[in-house]
C-alpha cells in the first residue's frame, strides 16, 4: 500500500533551492529551503477498469468499477437484470428486483414491494410473495425469513411454504447453512445457549457455543465451537457432537476435507475426523483453505508483537506460496499480497483459475495474477486489483494520489496510522525545509494552527485520549521539525537540526 510513495519519489523535483540562516533559542543553524514540484498524480482519483482472464479491458474507467456490487448491478442492468426487471414489472409494476453479486446467481432472487420482501424466479415470476420484513438467500432449498407482525423467524421452501417456525426466544445466528441446518441462540440468565435446528426433522439440539468464521458457521458438516473456560476451539458436527477436543488457538473452515488449525505454536492441517494430516514449518504465520488441491501459506518475515489473533500478525515481509494436500510445496513462497488498510490478512486464493499476487521485486505497487503453476498469467502491472469473479476482475491502472487516498483516510478505523503514512510522506517530499504553503497545498488546511505549529488530527471535533495527530513546526514559514501525538503521548521532534537545540 505504501509503495505509492516510491512512485511519487520519481516525480518529485526541486523547483528552487535556497539556504538560509535560521535563529532558534539563540542558536544559528543552516537549513535547506526548497519548493517541490508537486506531480499531478498526488491529486488524482483512482482509475479502475474491468478486465477478463486474458487481460482484455471489458469496461473502461468508471466510478462504478470501485466495488463489485456496482459492477454486477451495472452489468446485470445491461443484460439479464434488465430483462428480469422488465418481466417482473410486467407482472407487478410495484415490484423492485434486488440484484447483487451473490443473490443473482441463486435460483430465487430477493424482491421488494414497498417495505416487504419476497422472491422471484429467473423469469420474473413471483415464487414467494413479498410479505416478509427480512429475507436471506436460499441455501439447500430453504430460506430464513422474518414475518413483520410478531417479527417471528420462519424457514420457507422455494414455493413459499413455511417449513419451520422458530420459537420467539430463539434468534438465528445466520441463514440456513449449506448443510441444511440452522444455528440458533437463546438467552438464559444473561448468557447465550446455542442450538442446532435440523430443518428436515425440526429437532433442536443443544451445542457448545458455535463461532461464525468469515461469515459462516458450518462448512462440510463441521463448525467451530468455543470452550469458554479453556478459551480454546474445537469442532462439532450437525448433530452437536464434538468431533475434536477444544485444543486449538485458532481453527479455520473445512474445505476439501481439511482445515487449518493453530496450536503448539504452529499451523497444522486436520481432516474431518479430527486427525492431524501434517504440520507446517514454525515460520508459517498463516495458512488458507484448500481449493483445487492447493492452499496458500505465508512463510518467513519478521514478526512484530501483536495483541490480535494470528490473522492480524502476519509479517509484512512474509512471502506467500502454495502447498498441496500432503503438505508439500506446490508453488514456492516467492510472492507478496496486497494488505488491507486494516492489516487484517486473508490468505490469497485462486478465482477463475487465477490468483492475485504482488511482485516482491518491485518497489512500486505491482499487482498481477498467477496461474496454478505459479507463473505470471497477467504480469504485475496494476496498482491495485480485486480477485476474479465470474472470469472478470477490477484493476486500478494508476498509482492513486497521496492526498485523496491516503491522508484523508488515515487515522480512521481500519486504516493505517497517520504516523506510518506521515513518515513516508516526510521522506517522500523531503519535508524539512519545505515552505508552509506547499505543505498546506499537499495536506489541506490544518485541524489547528497555533503560531508556528500546524496540527493535523484524526478527528477535528472529538479526539480524546485516542486522538492521533501530527504536529509540524515552522520557522519563518519553513518546516524545521515534526512529531507524532497519540492521546497524551508526545514523540520527540524529528528534524535535521540537532536534537538538543530542538528539545530546549
Amino acid at each position: 500500500m505504501l509503495g505509492t510513495f516510491a512512485f511519487l519519489a520519481c516525480c518529485s523535483l526541486l523547483a528552487g533551492v535556497h539556504f538560509a540562516n535560521v535563529h532558534h533559542q539563540k542558536e544559528q543553524v543552516l537549513i535547506h529551503k526548497h519548493r517541490v514540484e508537486i506531480p499531478p498524480s498526488v491529486f488524482e482519483d483512482e482509475q479502475w477498469k474491468l478486465i477478463d482472464r486474458t487481460g482484455k479491458i471489458v469496461a473502461d474507467s468508471s466510478p462504478n468499477l470501485k466495488n463489485w456490487q456496482n459492477v454486477w448491478s451495472q452489468k446485470l442492468d445491461q443484460s439479464w437484470g434488465h430483462e428480469l426487471r422488465t418481466k417482473a414489472a410486467g407482472t407487478d409494476r410495484e415490484l423492485i428486483v434486488e440484484l447483487n453479486p451473490w443473490s443473482y446467481k441463486q435460483p430465487l432472487i430477493p424482491v421488494k414491494r414497498g417495505q416487504l420482501w419476497g422472491f422471484v424466479d429467473d423469469s420474473g415470476k413471483v415464487a414467494v410473495e413479498p410479505i416478509y420484513e427480512h429475507v436471506n438467500d436460499f441455501s439447500n432449498g430453504y430460506a430464513l425469513v422474518q414475518e413483520p407482525n410478531e417479527h417471528r423467524w420462519e424457514i420457507v421452501d422455494r414455493k413459499g411454504r413455511v417449513v419451520r417456525s422458530l420459537e420467539p426466544e430463539f434468534e438465528p445466528e445466520e441463514g440456513v447453512s449449506t448443510d441444511g441446518v440452522l444455528v440458533m441462540k437463546k438467552k438464559q440468565n444473561g448468557e447465550n445457549d446455542f442450538y442446532i435446528l435440523d430443518i428436515k426433522t425440526g429437532k433442536s439440539i443443544p451445542t457448545p457455543m458455535i463461532d461464525r468464521y468469515r461469515g459462516k458457521t458450518f462448512s462440510e458438516g463441521l463448525a467451530r465451537y468455543t470452550d469458554v473456560s479453556r478459551k480454546k476451539l474445537g469442532y462439532v458436527d450437525t448433530k452437536g457432537k464434538a468431533i475434536t477436543e477444544p485444543i486449538y488457538d485458532e481453527a479455520g473452515l473445512f474445505s476439501e476435507g481439511l482445515a487449518a488449525v493453530f496450536f503448539a505454536n504452529r499451523f497444522h492441517f486436520i481432516d474431518t475426523k479430527g486427525r492431524e494430516r501434517f504440520a507446517l514449518p514454525t515460520d508459517c504465520s498463516l495458512a488458507g483453505d484448500f481449493h483445487n488441491g492447493l492452499a496458500a501459506v505465508a512463510l518467513g518475515g519478521h514478526k512484530a508483537p501483536s495483541k490480535f489473533a494470528y490473522l492480524q500478525r502476519v509479517p509484512k515481509d512474509a512471502h506467500w506460496g502454495f502447498i498441496d494436500k500432503t503438505g508439500k510445496v506446490a508453488i514456492p513462497a516467492k510472492f507478496n499480497i496486497e494488505r488491507e488498510p486494516s492489516d487484517i490478512v486473508i490468505a490469497p486464493d485462486f478465482h477463475s483459475g487465477l490468483c492475485r499476487m504482488v511482485d516482491v521485486a518491485s518497489s512500486t505497487p505491482s499487482v498481477g495474477f498467477i496461474d496454478i503453476k505459479g507463473e505470471w498469467a497477467l504480469p504485475p502491472s496494476f496498482a491495485k486489483a480485486s480477485d476474479f469473479e465470474n472470469n472478470l476482475a477490477r484493476v486500478c491502472v494508476n498509482t492513486p494520489g497521496f492526498l485523496k487516498t491516503k491522508w484523508i483516510s488515515a487515522g480512521k478505523p481500519n486504516y493505517y496510522s497517520r504516523q506510518d503514512l506521515f513518515t513516508e510522506f516526510a521522506k517522500q517530499f523531503n519535508l524539512i525545509g519545505m515552505f508552509k504553503d506547499q505543505v498546506r497545498l499537499l495536506l489541506g488546511a490544518p485541524t489547528d494552527s497555533d503560531g508556528d505549529i500546524d496540527t493535523y488530527s484524526t478527528n477535528a471535533s472529538s479526539c480524546g485520549n485516542g486522538c492521533e495527530s501530527v504536529e509540524i513546526r515552522y520557522m519563518d514559514d519553513i518546516v524545521i521539525s515534526y512529531r507524532y501525538i497519540h492521546g497524551d503521548s508526545r514523540a520527540a521532534w524529528i528534524s535535521n537540526i540537532q536534537d538538543d537545540v530542538l528539545n530546549r
